[in-house]
């Protein structure tokens, strides 16, 4: 469940920041900011369904926003309306701006995991993030003094995506090892091509040179989170995260005044499901979400369907089939780059998961098969593998 106490609200102002747009939903609201009643209503009935984990993701917006006191009476909550054995956890997305020495105690206290946004060197960083490179990295050192379990949230822009080995090298040399890379692919007002974000082929490229970087310390301790669940799809076929999951099903939005929504790339009225005060459980969200949304995500095209790599990548995000500038709205802009990126890592993963089968004794149906030498290379360049990604 991803709460947005603050909903838009933040202490910056970062150009390519996509959930700005939700003013428009609520614009009579001055400094939106969820009170006692939502949060309890939210923890309460969301608790009683006691899943193996209770996930709840604090993001904005900036969260930080709501103060200490309004977290330290999320766990108050959690723990009066959690049942005994229950598990629960807590994720906070947060800039850093405002964490210090006392969020530091509180978070590592109660097991928080969070997640800081920072998109490389200083000058990277800073061209789209108001010059709070080296606040960012005060938090990142505090963090790392008080043991705080956090991951690094890179934003790919114009800044960044062709910059793939730098950003890779600054990682390692600040001992950064848990790093997830989110495309920022968006519109502007008059519908075109935002001009941070990085084209089809860029973005390609860089997945490209991340993992041919990554690969050579995939097993000591560097973990990337879209290459970690590729492996294990090719591994397990198991359910894999967002992005290349075959539905959207797997969390609600809730906006700071207790309205539900099916993500957060469509926090729009058309979307809404309700609120969360007004409804006894989560049982009605959870069926107007397949009635309006979640059914959507399995609706691929002819080039989807027939795609090498269906399996795997069950057509990518759907905000990305819904960008402006996508002509075919079946399938994700990043199509071609996921394409690329697909054939050039598969002989790595496809050997990496026949040596883990064989090393833990599994024999297990492969998720993706193995590509013929005289098959049609599945990057679509319409040449044969062996003349193409096959050749090495």
């Amino acid at each position: 469940m991803l709460i947005k106490p603050t909903s838009y609200d933040c202490n910056l102002d970062c150009e390519y920041c996509f959930y700005k747009r939700v003013e428009q939903v609520y614009p009579d609201d001055v400094r939106p900011q969820m009170s006692t009643e939502v949060l309890e209503g939210l923890i309460q009935k969301f608790l009683k369904y006691r899943f193996s984990t209770s996930v709840f993701c604090w993001q904005g917006g900036e969260p930080t926003l709501m103060g200490l006191n309004f977290f330290r009476k999320v766990i108050q909550l959690q723990q009066k309306h959690g049942s005994r054995g229950q598990v629960v956890s807590n994720v906070l997305q947060t800039n850093g701006i405002l964490i210090d020495e006392a969020w530091a105690s509180f978070l590592r206290e109660y097991k928080f995991f969070v997640g800081v946004s920072l998109d490389g060197p200083e000058k990277i960083h800073n061209q789209f993030r108001k010059k709070t490179w080296q606040k960012v990295m005060n938090c990142v050192k505090i963090l790392q003094e008080y043991k705080v379990e956090f991951n690094i949230l890179c934003v790919i822009s114009s800044a960044n995506v062709n910059r793939g080995q730098e950003l890779y090298q600054f990682f390692r040399e600040n001992d950064l090892k848990y790093l997830q890379f989110i495309p920022a692919l968006e519109c502007t007002k008059d519908r075109k091509m935002a001009p941070y974000s990085p084209t089809s082929k860029e973005y390609g490229k860089f997945l490209c040179e991340i993992f041919d970087l990554w690969k050579k310390d995939a097993f000591e301790n560097v973990h990337i989170r879209m290459f970690e669940d590729i492996l294990t799809a090719y591994l397990w076929q198991l359910e894999k995260s967002c992005l290349f999951g075959e539905n959207c099903s797997d969390y609600f939005v809730i906006e700071w005044n207790g309205d539900v929504y099916p993500c957060d790339f469509y926090v729009k009225p058309e979307q809404r499901l309700g609120n969360v005060v007004n409804h006894k459980d989560f049982s009605d969200f959870m069926k107007t979400r397949v009635e309006k949304f979640s059914y959507r995500k399995a609706e691929l095209g002819p080039t989807c369907v027939k795609c090498h790599w269906k399996n795997i990548c069950n057509g990518g995000c759907m905000k990305d089939r819904d960008f402006c500038q996508n002509r075919d709205k079946n399938r994700s802009y990043y199509c071609n780059a996921y394409k690329e990126f697909f054939t050039h890592s598969h002989k790595w993963f496809y050997r990496t998961r026949a040596k883990i089968q064989q090393e833990k004794g599994m024999a297990l149906t492969p998720t993706v098969k193995k590509i013929g030498r005289n098959d049609n290379c599945p990057c679509g360049s319409g040449v044969k593998y062996k003349k193409c990604h096959g050749k090495n």
